[in-house]
């Protein structure tokens, strides 16, 4: 059997039993027939997008339904997702403490842990969800569907979740105890989150928890965090728990909002862009991207230092993943790089640095989040971050240039015959013509993010079955999976942002951190520079869609009270938390980079240091100039 990305997996591994058993057939099965059909469905969701568009422009008929239609089955995709991660242990944890204080025979305990606290949240979906099916009777506005089917997303997700955590875990175990011996920490874990959700929703720790709900859910939900436990399930624990002494009623409205933060158009887009940059590494793009880097600079001296940055722009505009890129092109060049006279650390750092503009130019994944959380225009986003973007490479091109001067570091040779050159240029066009594509269709109006974004994923399917002809089916299901896994990952925390964003909301939290910082600030200038030194720190530490969904909702109130542009705000947050990831000494892109290229973490952060600090002065500059971010999209908006 093979995970989302193709490689080698067991049956244990992603939770099941052994496929020597019968039980183990059944579960293997199961487990298969389950991604087939989040397969189906996200492509059955890309071609009713696109069915919605062909309607508008060639039938010039407009349908209802398919918005609705889409939204809903996105939700239910989701919620059926998190099981999913939570089978492969794909949720996102913080895991520095954990890693520290728990290993031998204490990951057991880990694990009862962590499989008490996401269970009783699980428990809490179902019980709460239920009662909001029962007491739905509203029917939607297109369809006349009850609201109770969407509300029925969180009981069928939670229950499927918590199938997993009884035969996978909360943590992956597998190799350090024998199976028997997981699956009673398992069980255990089980009954002890039965017995917490219990305790919640009796109203037997009401005593306990006194204090305000803002205080019980910043605690609880940090506490858990720190220690391991993945966010979303800490912060969706943390709620419960704030509002467990509220009473029923109101628990009721987690589950609802959670729902209702999913139900969106905009969120749709992300699987679509994802399944696209999947679709487009598969089919061979990286080569051909680079091939026509090199003919674009290749001859300058230091050649294939600029062509990992200008490859990195090129391919920036279709994964829109740093991390991607980082795996991407550190496999094809930092090798070649050091044959030519590089140093491997070096080629390492500027393969990391230069993967920084994978989010900034469109569409990155991240814009897309935040315009989730923050209201703001998803197209303004995509070209508000292109002059910064491209200000990136500029600075890594001026770093380079004196590197391999100090090197003595010669060109690529050059393809003499223009038809060579042409040949390259033709090779990567279909290529280059997907990010032009996707961000003039957004802000001339022709189509939104999220059509897009279908647009996008069909036209990689073209592409790679019959231009490059590198897609197969063998691989597509593959490439479908790693997208849909990574989506769902994506969404469910920007579900929890928002009963988590509501509970601080009411407790006037945010407000207040505002007014506090607003009044010590005194002005914008001083305030952007505190957010900036907070964003830093947050992306050595955190994922980036993560620090979105936990920071923005608390930043936004402070940019409205100083007059602070929207988009301009997203822009300086989304290079403040890229540059976390080469910030030393935890910075995950280095890491990835020095893995890949085999290279020494710590030579590789001291390497990159200077272009560190460059990047650096570069965020000053977009911080206190929006006009580097807001030029381009006044121009459309």
């Amino acid at each position: 059997m093979t995970d989302v990305s193709g490689s080698v997996v067991t049956a244990e591994n992603r939770g099941e039993p052994p496929s020597r058993s019968g039980i183990g057939r059944i579960w293997a099965t199961f487990n298969n027939s389950i991604d087939l059909a989040a397969v189906f469905i996200v492509l059955l969701l890309i071609c009713v997008v696109l069915l919605q568009v062909f309607c508008r422009y060639v039938l010039n008929a407009a349908l209802q339904w398919p918005e609705e239609v889409a939204c809903w089955t996105f939700v239910w995709l989701t919620f059926i997702g998190v099981g999913l991660v939570q089978r492969d242990h794909g949720h996102l944890a913080i895991d520095f403490i954990p890693a520290m204080l728990f290993t031998g025979r204490s990951r057991l305990g880990f694990n009862i842990f962590v499989t008490a606290i996401a269970s009783s949240v699980c428990f809490a979906l179902v019980y709460y969800g239920y009662l909001m099916v029962e007491g739905s009777t509203m029917p939607s506005p297109v369809t006349n569907v009850s609201f109770g089917v969407l509300y029925a997303a969180a009981v069928g997700g939670g229950a499927l979740t918590l199938v997993y955590l009884v035969v996978g875990g909360g943590i992956n175990l597998e190799g350090e105890f024998p199976p028997s011996l997981r699956l009673a920490s398992n069980i255990i874990g089980i009954l002890v989150g039965a017995a917490i959700f219990g305790a919640i929703s009796s109203g037997l720790v009401n005593p306990l928890l006194t204090v305000s709900p803002t205080a019980v859910l910043m605690i609880s939900a940090c506490a858990l965090m720190a220690l391991g436990v993945p966010l979303g399930f800490s912060m969706l624990f943390a709620v419960f728990a704030a509002l467990a002494p509220e009473g029923e009623l109101i628990m009721m409205t987690a589950p609802q909002t959670l729902t209702q933060a999913l139900n969106s158009f905009v969120l749709l887009s992300v699987p679509f862009y994802m399944l696209a940059a999947s679709l487009m590494n598969l089919s061979g793009v990286t080569v051909r991207l680079v091939e026509f880097s090199t003919v674009l600079v290749g001859w300058l001296r230091g050649g294939l230092g600029y062509v990992n940055i200008v490859a990195s722009a090129l391919m920036a505009g279709i994964t829109g993943s740093s991390i991607a890129d980082v795996a991407a092109f550190g496999r094809i060049l930092i090798k070649p790089m050091e044959e030519q006279g590089y140093t491997r650390t070096y080629a390492s750092a500027i393969t990391a640095t230069s993967s920084t503009m994978a989010n900034l130019i469109p569409p990155g994944i991240g814009f897309i989040v935040y315009s989730a959380i923050a209201s703001a225009s998803t197209g303004a986003l995509f070209l508000a971050g292109v002059v910064p973007g491209l200000l990136v490479g500029v600075v890594l091109f001026a770093m380079n240039y004196f590197v391999a001067r100090k090197l003595s570091v010669i060109e690529v040779p050059a393809l003499k015959q223009s038809w060579g050159r042409s040949r390259v240029f033709l090779r990567a066009l279909p290529a280059l013509v997907l990010p032009f594509g996707i961000v003039f269709g957004i802000n001339l109006g022709i189509c939104t993010a999220t059509e897009a974004g279908a647009l996008a994923a069909f036209y990689a399917v073209f592409v790679g079955a019959f231009i490059y002809r590198g897609l197969n089916w063998k691989g597509f299901i593959p490439a479908v999976r790693e997208a849909l896994m990574d989506t769902f990952t994506v969404a469910f925390l920007i579900a929890v942002a928002a009963p988590f964003g509501w509970v601080l909301t009411i407790g006037q939290a945010p407000q207040r951190v505002a007014a506090a910082i607003v009044e010590f600030s005194g002005d914008p200038i001083v305030l952007l520079l505190l957010i900036n030194l907070m964003l830093l720190v947050a992306g050595c530490f955190m994922d980036m869609i993560a620090a979105l969904v936990i920071l923005v909702p608390i930043f936004l109130p402070m940019i409205a009270v100083m007059g602070i542009d929207p988009i301009h705000f997203g822009v300086v947050v989304i290079l403040n938390l890229i540059l976390g990831g080469v910030t030393p000494p935890f910075g995950l892109l280095i890491f990835t980079a020095a893995r890949v290229g085999n290279a020494p973490v710590a030579a590789v952060f001291k390497t990159a240091f200077p272009m560190f600090l460059g990047l650096l002065v570069l965020l000053a500059a977009v911080t206190y100039f929006p006009a580097i971010s807001l030029t381009l999209p006044s121009f459309f908006w």
